[in-house]
């Protein structure tokens, strides 16, 4: 490709030039970013290295300036509880009460122990007198400190009132038996509110178990981390990588008399430690004398900072050649276009540097020379397209006509073929001619039909419409009108349609027939207007030759949908219900005799009014709470049983059977249902007569309301509830009269009328005599 275009251009090349010039700037820019990165990296990774260590750090101290913070509280609740102020104030008796007291504070120091994990004892020493109680015995102060914890307590003092605050003793070790184990040391006096000290608190925490929040995100670099006290020692620490240890003592004291001088809380600074340079990063605690440190070997560093630079020198070289191998690709890219035009025109016979000029061009002048070909061809092009814009126009409206055009075709294609179609609404008028084409001659010229309808849309336009035509066979001419959606005129098309038909006629003795479609929104929509102007052309028979026909004049609401309204269709449904065939019967003959002429100007209507008819069955079907398969079975379709009736009585006879069937399902479910209820009524009076009974519980019971239950009681049985509650008592109280000699009002509590007055009234209203006389009759 390249050689090919080098022996066309040779020497003369912009491209060539160009390109080695990228390639100069793109090389010299990898070398410059590349032995930058070398020479800083060291810079940048030391300083990455103190803000994460000093992160690291700060987060170690946080965490232990928590616990010591949580270990204050602690210390200083216990040191104010009663118990130990009454056991700080106590003589060295050695009576049951002592011995009670300093049982007690054992106790209360074995609980805080156990609530706290991180303590691993406490005792308080006695200034008193040599004891001291911990959270597990009583000791002698000597033999606690020499066998038991030996520690180095905190020196008495006089009467001065030192210090209250935790004071950190740092770190110390602990032999018990064969094992020693590092602790850190924390006391404080008590009680706090004297002027001279009575006793000290001791704490102790396990320093190994504390050593966690240091190690807790730990840098995975060697490193020594460790905390100093005040006076230097150091108290926790954790070593990382083989290249740290702990510092001597000599170098120690020199690294924190450097932290003294500097007087900040915070800082970092390079030191040297046992021959070796170190990276140094402290910060000091908020809660106590603590310094935290952080010691890393600077040759620690500055061996990752070689790994990166020698990285980065590889990375600069691998971009040195990958940047030649680009290049190169480029150039090829570049020359692809100018090899084809080179390839076309050798192919068509014509000399690429004959084309070029006698080969005196370079590429910039061969692209130039090319321009001004494409843009004559071009120019060529635009001319055949204008001349074909007609033709492209009346494709575009027949797509649009036949719902094949969306908006988005309208705002893309039309502005291309000079149609213009502005706005978002659309109304079509259809223009048939009444005896005569629209090939025919109308005037003396033999001016074209389409071109005088142009004319007359041309003058008539205005704001807020644009009109255009497309033909349709010899005899239509379609009229497409774009409305104005925000300023609508309704009767700008039938004006314009009026003049075009009146002018016609008066110039040139033609007539048309028009018929105008809805207005519809959208391009999408232009298919249905456009089918509603044919309909409404349909009935020039109707209207006569040379009409203008709107298509809501031929189909008007009450022409086109039945007469069922939704009364019409609840006293249908009530009627089925309550079981009246021969008033339903009637009001379906109503119903077809109300649409009878209706039907036979239409016959689709017929379907649909008898589908509505069906539709009521339905709903009817689910009012009851009831389903179809109910009533028919399973598989039965009672629109498909529907359609196949054929004829008008067919159907008429199907839709009366289908209400009657629904009627027969409705009353034998009511009567099942009636016997229901009559059997619960009579269960639940049968087995609470005895007691005081009322139709509140009886319909709180079944779940209904008391009114509810009262009418439909009253429907099913002939009488009403409490007659019926009367009537089973009576019975009862008869058989008690007869076959037991019980009293009058025993026998009047028993079937539950607990007033004997009350029995005797209903007793008599019933029977016509009272219970006595029923007893002597019975007897006699």
């Amino acid at each position: 490709m390249l050689k090919q275009s080098f022996a066309i251009f040779r020497h003369r090349s912009v491209f060539v030039r160009m390109q080695l010039f990228f390639i100069v700037l793109i090389v010299g820019c990898i070398l410059t970013v590349g032995f930058g990165s070398y020479y800083t990296s060291s810079t940048l990774l030391i300083n990455e290295v103190v803000e994460s260590n000093e992160t690291y750090i700060e987060q170690a101290r946080d965490n232990i300036d928590k616990e010591i913070e949580a270990l204050d509280n602690v210390t200083r609740q216990i040191s104010v509880q009663p118990i130990l102020r009454r056991a700080l104030y106590m003589p060295d008796s050695g009576d049951v009460s002592s011995i009670l007291v300093f049982t007690d504070v054992m106790k209360y120091l074995n609980s805080v122990k156990l609530h706290n994990p991180l303590i691993q004892s406490l005792w308080l020493h006695f200034y008193r007198f040599p004891v001291v109680v911990s959270n597990e015995s009583k000791y002698s102060s000597r033999f606690f400190y020499e066998q038991v914890y030996p520690v180095e307590p905190l020196p008495e003092s006089g009467d001065d009132k030192a210090d209250f605050r935790l004071l950190s003793l740092g770190r110390q070790i602990i032999q018990t038996g064969s094992d020693r184990k590092p602790v850190i040391v924390f006391a404080r006096p008590a009680p706090p509110e004297e002027k001279t000290k009575k006793g000290v608190l001791y704490v102790t925490l396990d320093a190994n178990e504390f050593a966690a929040r240091i190690n807790h995100g730990n840098q995975d670099r060697p490193q020594f981390t460790y905390i100093a006290d005040g006076r230097g020692n150091i108290v926790l620490s954790h070593e990382s990588g083989a290249l740290t240890r702990q510092p001597k003592e000599s170098d120690q004291s020199a690294l924190m008399q450097k932290i003294r001088d500097m007087g900040r809380g915070e800082g970092n600074f390079r030191q040297t430690i046992d021959g070796t340079e170190h990276l140094v990063v402290y910060v000091s605690s908020h809660v106590n004398e603590w310094t935290y440190i952080s010691l890393i070997p600077v040759r620690a560093i500055m061996e990752k900072s070689d790994r990166i630079q020698n990285t980065t020198l590889l990375a600069a070289v691998i971009c040195l050649l990958s940047g030649l191998v680009v290049s190169y690709l480029l150039a090829g890219r570049l020359y692809a276009p100018i090899n084809q035009i080179i390839q076309y025109l050798n192919a068509a016979g014509v000399g690429a540097s004959s084309r070029l000029g006698g080969g005196k061009l370079d590429e910039l002048g061969f692209i130039n020379r090319m321009i001004n070909y494409v843009y004559d061809e071009n120019r060529g092009l635009k001319d055949t397209f204008e001349k074909n814009q007609p033709v492209l126009r009346e494709k575009f409206l027949t797509d649009l006509l036949e719902g094949r055009v969306t908006a988005s075709a309208v705002e893309e294609t039309a502005p291309t073929i000079n149609l213009n179609l502005p706005y978002s609404l659309f109304q079509i008028a259809v223009f048939e001619t009444v005896d005569f084409g629209l090939d025919d001659q109308v005037n003396a010229e033999g001016t074209n039909i389409l071109v005088l309808l142009d004319s007359l849309a041309q003058s008539f336009g205005g704001t807020g419409v644009t009109i255009h035509y497309v033909r349709k066979r010899s005899d239509k001419v379609v009229a497409v009108f774009n409305l104005d959606e925000e300023n609508p005129s309704p009767e700008i098309v039938y004006d314009f349609v009026k003049l075009t038909a009146a002018h016609f006629e008066e110039h040139y003795a033609r007539k048309f027939t028009v018929g105008i479609g809805r207005v519809c929104s959208g391009p999408e929509s232009v298919s249905f207007s456009y089918l509603d102007a044919l309909r409404a052309l349909r009935y020039k028979s109707v209207k006569g030759q040379g009409s203008i026909i709107f298509v809501d004049e031929v189909s008007p609401a009450s022409g086109r949908t039945v007469l069922y309204s939704m009364d019409v269709e609840k006293q249908i449904m009530n009627l089925t219900k309550i079981g009246r065939m021969e008033e339903l019967q009637q009001r379906l003959n109503e119903v077809l005799e109300q649409n009878r002429q209706s039907m036979q100007t239409e016959p689709e209507l017929v379907d649909h009014l008898f589908y509505a008819l069906a539709g009521t069955a339905v709903r009817t079907i689910y009012e009851i709470q009831a389903a179809p398969e109910d009533l028919f079975g399973e598989g039965y379709d009672l629109y498909r049983e529907l359609t196949g009736q054929e004829t008008l009585q067919g159907k008429r006879d199907f839709t009366v059977r289908l209400f009657r069937d629904i009627s027969h399902y409705i009353h034998a479910k009511k009567e099942s249902q009636s016997e229901k209820l009559l059997h619960k009524v009579r269960t639940y009076v049968e087995k609470h007569y005895q007691s005081e009974l009322s139709l509140s519980q009886l319909a709180e019971s079944l779940d209904m309301s008391p009114t509810y239950l009262s009418s439909k009681f009253k429907e099913i049985a002939g009488m009403n509830f409490v007659d019926y509650v009367h009537g089973v008592r009576i019975a009862k109280a008869k058989e008690y009269l007869s076959e037991t000699d019980w009293t009058v009002a025993a026998v009047s509590e028993a079937v539950g009328i607990l007033n004997v007055n009350t029995f005797i009234k209903v007793f008599k209203k019933y029977e016509g005599i009272t219970p006595g006389q029923y007893r002597q009759m019975k007897s006699s």
